[in-house]
């Protein structure tokens, strides 16, 4: 570490990641690209959350290893780089188990109860047995990795913010119970300790104690007569939520991506068996049969792409735009340029996130990202 990082270090920033499979797109949207442009701004640490990954797949551990290599191997691909943040597995910090025991002791049930997570994988995730200790616990197992290097931010979505509020209310409440040193002003009069000091003798009822606890000299202090402030040093200190822009990835199946739902579109998926997961993917959801008729302003449609005109009629599209804005177009012409704007956009929006794609990913990526890139929310 150089001298000036030394005097003026960079806030510090934790995430990580569970290793239940590889990686897929939604986690690069979501995370992995704004780890890449974290890493030259914080201080940052990046871990597999292999303990976490047992929350769920605990009765199936046979491919944990290799997940886990699966996940590290995405991490440097998607462009993280070791030089410029630390990334390591959790399990190899037994002390990530251990201050998540100690927390244990001081957070109600009801606090972990209330995660709005918790209930809400219990309904999605049926087919396996959640009603476990771990599975309830993995919001403080979650603050205690996030409290055990202090991180100063923890880069989350919107969705992901109650649990960042959760950690900071067990490590207020931690400092509540196990305060740090008591100090008073640099600017306090030379009496005032000695005056807080006797004022504790008293409360204690013994007029010759030399040594005091934090709590002690704390109540003192409330109750001394002074000219300057005090406090008590936070031995936890209470971490920021980052929001970082996280598009929402609809999966296959039209839920949020993820491995545990099975709707994910893998970062390694070769080309095949992107086209496959794509062609089920539901465009219009009044369509839910072929035969059923399309509805072209409501999604892209596979029926408007069999009719579609060849590409020397491309320039009549911007005709057809001038044409709407001049007058009031009939609802015919109105679905018509509502299909072919939904292509631009799409093609846009592609413009703008492939440079952004580490070379390593962005060759098998790009029909995957013609495809369905307009499922992102704008």
């Amino acid at each position: 570490m150089t001298q000036e990082n030394t005097i003026s270090p960079r806030p510090r920033v934790l995430s990580g990641m569970r290793p239940t499979g590889r990686l897929h797109l939604g986690n690069y949207m979501g995370a992995l690209y704004n780890w890449v442009q974290l890493q030259h701004q914080y201080e940052c640490y990046f871990f597999i959350a292999d303990y976490h990954a047992l929350t769920t797949d605990y009765a199936d551990t046979g491919n944990l290893k290799d997940n886990i290599r699966e996940v590290i191997l995405d991490f440097l691909a998607a462009g993280l780089d070791p030089a410029l943040c630390t990334i390591f597995v959790q399990s190899k910090v037994p002390a990530h188990f251990e201050l998540n025991d100690l927390l244990g002791m001081i957070t109600p049930i009801s606090w972990l109860e209330r995660v709005p997570t918790y209930k809400d994988q219990q309904e999605q995730l049926k087919e396996k047995d959640l009603a476990t200790f771990g599975f309830l616990g993995y919001p403080l197992l979650q603050s205690a990795d996030i409290l055990l290097y202090q991180a100063s931010f923890v880069p989350v979505g919107q969705d992901q913010a109650a649990h960042v509020e959760l950690t900071r209310e067990v490590a207020r409440r931690f400092n509540q119970l196990y305060p740090g040193d008591f100090h008073l002003s640099p600017n306090a009069a030379p009496w005032e300790m000695p005056a807080i000091e006797e004022k504790a003798r008293k409360l204690a009822g013994d007029l010759h104690k030399t040594t005091f606890t934090p709590h002690e000299l704390q109540q003192a202090a409330l109750q001394t007569k002074k000219l300057s402030g005090f406090g008590r040093r936070e031995i936890l200190p209470e971490p920021q939520v980052l929001l970082t822009p996280s598009p929402k990835l609809p999966g296959t199946d039209g839920r949020k991506m993820s491995k545990s739902y099975g709707n994910t579109i893998l970062l390694s998926d070769p080309e095949p068996e992107i086209r496959r997961k794509l062609k089920t993917m539901v465009t219009d959801p009044a369509r839910v049969r072929r035969e059923d008729p399309g509805n072209p302003s409501t999604r892209y449609s596979p029926r408007r792409r069999r009719s579609r005109r060849p590409a020397k009629a491309a320039p009549r599209q911007a005709s057809a735009v001038s044409s709407v804005r001049a007058g009031s177009p009939t609802p015919s012409s109105r679905n018509s340029l509502q299909s072919r704007s939904a292509v631009a956009t799409s093609k846009q929006i592609l413009a703008k996130w492939t440079p952004f794609l580490p070379t390593a990913i962005r060759a098998r990526q790009l029909v995957l990202l013609s495809l369905c890139i307009r499922s992102v929310p704008q």
